[in-house]
């Protein structure tokens, strides 16, 4: 009788749970590619707060495109670590935001254009 309460529990909590950490997984944002380009052109400026950045990099994007930004950016302190304390990178990161900032420039230019 105890162990059927206590599998009872469990199944109920499961229940309850499960779909919770199903829409957890699937919320992402719809960020624009102008929204993108401001968080990146604000983080080369060293405008902005530090938590628009971070919630750039923490939030998944529905763009794929705009997803795989953010994954690397996310990485950058990885791959170019910070060659003086305070940050986020080295110059070469920050050169890989940059491209980041011209190619989103060049679709803008495009979509505006047709």
């Amino acid at each position: 009788m105890h162990m059927g309460a206590i599998a009872l529990f469990v199944l109920a909590t499961l229940i309850s749970v499960v779909p919770f950490v199903m829409w957890l997984s699937r919320r992402r944002r719809g960020t624009l590619p102008a929204e993108a380009a401001e968080a990146l052109e604000a983080f080369l400026n060293g405008g902005g707060h530090a938590s628009a950045w971070d919630d750039f990099l923490s939030e998944p994007i529905d763009d794929p495109a705009l997803e795989a930004i953010r994954i690397r950016c996310a990485r950058l302190p990885v791959e170019f670590p910070p060659s003086e304390q305070g940050q986020y990178c080295n110059a070469a990161g920050a050169e890989v935001v940059r491209g980041y900032l011209r190619e989103l420039s060049r679709q803008a230019r495009e979509r505006g254009s047709t």
